[in-house]
């Protein structure tokens, strides 16, 4: 009978997005200050390149923005260089420290502070440097979390185990094979899309950069003043489930700055590439340009 209700609790607790609000919002400040810098600068996230951002700066560009979506240290190459042997030992050393601090450079060296979009790792990049001051608002799509904040699900651990587990090295990257891909990154896709999605856009990956927002590297400076923050969250994402999208939103709660949840059903990882991501920006782009208003 205990062992019953174990179980029963357990599944309560690992318990999908239903519970979950459609939208939600935490508002200190209901505007951006300095206005829409009409300049936006994508992030990608692990075991991609700036490739993925390609139809989304296509779509900006034409609402008049000017955009750039630099690679990360290493990640400056084709998805076929990416792939070759050759290159694993350097890609493996990359931190998520030394991708912050080039980030951060590109930044400091702009004359207006820009927006930031950012999916996955990048998500949580575009958090820190927002958190940092050094952009004017950020929209984060299946974010990495912060420091210090998790969920239990079994969904989660396994999506992540080639990340997290202790059992492998950090001097070798992390490779994807086409069905660990395809059930963690794009499960709700048919297989001829996440077959798609893998040949085009999945690389190997530095696993120090994965387990980087478990150090201080990860960490957000959520009580300084910053510029609004939209945090999307795919309902069917096993690599950064909504509730744990949810619970990076909760962190910003009593924070200067306005900061909004939304959930979108049905989407999984790879929600930026996936059929109807054109949705996706323009509820971005309506959103940035209600924000950033003087």
């Amino acid at each position: 009978m205990f062992k019953q209700l174990g179980l029963a609790l357990l599944t309560v607790i690992m318990c999908s997005c239903s519970s979950l609000p459609q939208s939600e919002v935490y508002s200190a400040n209901s505007k951006g200050s300095a206005g829409n810098p009409k300049e936006i600068v994508f992030i990608h996230g692990m075991f991609m390149t700036p490739d993925n951002w390609t139809e989304w700066q296509k779509y900006f560009t034409q609402h008049g923005y000017k955009t750039s979506a630099p690679a990360w240290p290493q990640h400056d190459k084709s998805v076929t260089e990416m792939r070759d042997p050759k290159n694993y030992d350097a890609l493996a050393k990359v931190t998520l420290e030394e991708v912050l601090n080039y980030y951060r450079q590109i930044l400091r060296d702009k004359k207006v502070k820009p927006i930031l979009i950012g999916h996955s790792m990048g998500g949580l990049i575009s958090q820190i440097l927002l958190s940092e001051n050094l952009a004017s608002a950020a929209v984060v799509l299946d974010s990495a979390p912060p420091r210090g904040v998790f969920i239990v699900s079994t969904t989660f651990l396994s999506a992540n185990w080639k990340i997290i587990t202790p059992f492998a090295s950090k001097d070798k990257p992390i490779i994807q094979d086409q069905e660990s891909f395809a059930d963690s990154f794009c499960n709700a896709q048919p297989e001829a899309e996440q077959k798609r999605i893998f040949q085009t856009y999945a690389v190997p990956e530095s696993k120090r950069v994965g387990t980087g927002p478990l150090t201080k590297a990860g960490s957000l400076n959520e009580e300084n003043a910053r510029g609004p923050l939209l945090i999307i969250a795919g309902g069917e994402d096993r690599i950064i489930p909504a509730r744990l999208s949810y619970k990076n939103f909760q962190v910003y709660e009593d924070t200067p700055g306005y900061t909004e949840f939304h959930l979108v059903e049905g989407k999984d990882h790879c929600l930026m590439l996936t059929p109807g991501w054109e949705s996706l920006a323009e509820t971005s782009r309506l959103w940035l340009e209600k924000q950033l208003v003087k």
